[in-house]
C-alpha cells in the first residue's frame, strides 16, 4: 500500500541508461530531421534537411525523405531522395528542438537534458499545447534569474551550516537528475478509475479534491503562479499537482498523505513540471523553479531540511544512506510540482 520501493530510486540511473539504448529509439515519423545521406554509397561529409517516413522494428535504421535544393537538386536522382540509413546519422531533430525551446530549454540545457533523458521524455515536450508550453516557459525564464542570483547565497548558507560547496552542487544534480516525482493517491477511491481511465484527471474535470475543492481559488492561483497562461485553457489541460521527494524517502512523502497514503511514481515527467518550495496555493509565481533552475527554492529550506537532503545527495549510490526520511520536512511544508501536460 504504501506504494514504490526504495531499489527504484537507486536504480533510476540504469533505468535511464537503458532507455536511451539505440533499440529504444523512438523518433516519431513525420518528425523533421537533419541527416546524413548516402552520396555514391558513401557517408555523406554535411547533413541534410529531411522528414521522417519509418523506423525499422529493432530501431536501428530510419527512412528519410530528404529535401534537396539548388544545383544538387538537378543532378540527384529523385529515388535517392528517400534512404534507409541508419539511425546514428540522425544529427538534430529539429521538431524536438522547436518543442524544447517553446518551453525555454536552450542551447547548453537542450544538450544536457537530451543526453540524461530517454527518448520518450524528451519526446514528451513536443505533446504539450500552447498554454502548458507558454507556462513552462514563463516559469523557467524567471526561475533562471532567481536560481542565478540565489546560488552565491545558498553557497555561503551551506558553509554557515557545516555543508560544503561541492556537497551543495550534488545536492542541486540530486534534485535536477533524480529527485523522484510522485502523485500520493486514496488507491481506494481512485483505483476503479485509474483502471478505465488513460490519464490522471485534476479537480476541474472530476469535480473532486482530497485538497481545497473550489475551481474558482484555484482558478485564481493558477492565473498568479502561471501569469494568466491557463485562463483560457480546457479543464484537460490545466496542471495536476504532486510533490518532489527531496527526501527519496520511499513511504512517499509522508506530509502528503492527506492526499492519499499510495502514491504513483511519475516518468517522463521532468521536463514538464515546475515547483515550489511549499504548497503553491496563493503564494507568488517568482518562487517556482524548474529542476535544473532550483536554487531560490533549497534557499527556502530550513537548516535542517538543506542538511538531510545534503547527505541523501552525497551518499554513495545504493547504500542505505541514499533513503531518506520525510518526516524531516518541518510542519506541512512538502516540496510541491506542479504537472503540466
Amino acid at each position: 500500500r504504501m506504494g514504490g520501493i526504495s531499489t527504484l530510486f537507486e536504480k533510476r540511473r540504469e533505468a535511464v541508461a537503458k532507455a536511451t539504448d539505440r533499440n529504444g529509439f523512438s523518433i516519431p515519423m513525420g518528425s523533421r530531421v537533419r541527416a546524413f545521406r548516402y552520396v555514391d554509397g558513401q557517408k555523406s561529409e554535411t547533413v541534410w534537411d529531411a522528414r521522417v517516413l519509418k523506423v525499422s522494428a529493432f530501431g536501428d535504421t530510419v527512412t528519410l525523405e530528404f529535401t534537396v535544393t539548388g544545383s544538387a537538386k538537378n543532378a540527384a536522382d529523385p529515388k535517392d531522395n528517400t534512404q534507409e540509413v541508419p539511425v546514428e546519422w540522425i544529427a538534430e531533430d529539429l521538431d524536438l528542438i522547436q518543442s524544447l525551446s517553446a518551453i525555454g530549454i536552450l542551447d547548453d540545457a537542450q544538450h544536457y537534458w537530451t543526453i540524461l533523458l530517454p527518448a520518450s521524455e524528451q519526446y514528451v515536450a513536443r505533446t504539450l499545447v500552447p498554454c502548458q508550453r507558454d507556462a513552462i516557459f514563463g516559469v523557467r525564464r524567471q526561475a533562471t534569474l532567481s536560481h542565478n542570483e540565489a546560488v552565491m547565497k545558498l553557497l555561503e548558507r551551506g558553509n554557515s551550516i557545516g555543508i560544503g560547496n561541492a556537497e551543495l552542487w550534488s545536492v542541486l544534480t540530486w534534485i535536477r537528475d533524480l529527485a523522484p516525482i510522485i502523485v500520493h493517491i486514496d488507491l481506494d477511491a481512485v483505483l476503479e478509475f485509474l483502471e478505465k481511465d488513460t490519464h490522471y484527471r485534476n479537480q476541474f474535470e472530476t469535480a473532486s479534491s482530497k485538497g481545497l475543492l473550489c475551481p474558482q481559488k484555484r482558478e485564481e492561483w493558477e492565473q498568479n503562479l502561471f501569469g494568466g497562461c491557463y485562463d483560457q485553457a480546457q479543464p484537460l489541460e490545466r496542471p495536476k499537482y504532486g510533490v518532489l521527494d527531496v527526501m527519496n524517502d520511499h513511504r512517499g512523502v509522508l506530509c502528503a498523505r492527506d492526499y492519499g497514503d499510495s502514491y504513483l511514481m511519475l516518468k517522463n515527467a521532468r521536463l514538464r513540471c515546475t515547483f515550489s518550495p511549499v504548497d503553491s496555493g496563493g503564494i507568488c509565481g517568482n518562487r517556482l523553479a524548474v529542476l535544473d533552475q532550483y536554487a531560490h527554492c533549497l534557499m527556502e529550506f530550513s537548516d535542517d531540511e538543506l542538511k538531510e537532503v545534503s547527505r541523501i545527495a552525497n551518499a554513495k549510490e545504493g547504500s542505505p544512506d541514499r533513503i531518506g526520511d520525510s518526516t524531516k520536512l518541518e510542519g506541512f511544508n512538502y516540496k510541491e510540482a506542479q504537472i503540466h501536460g
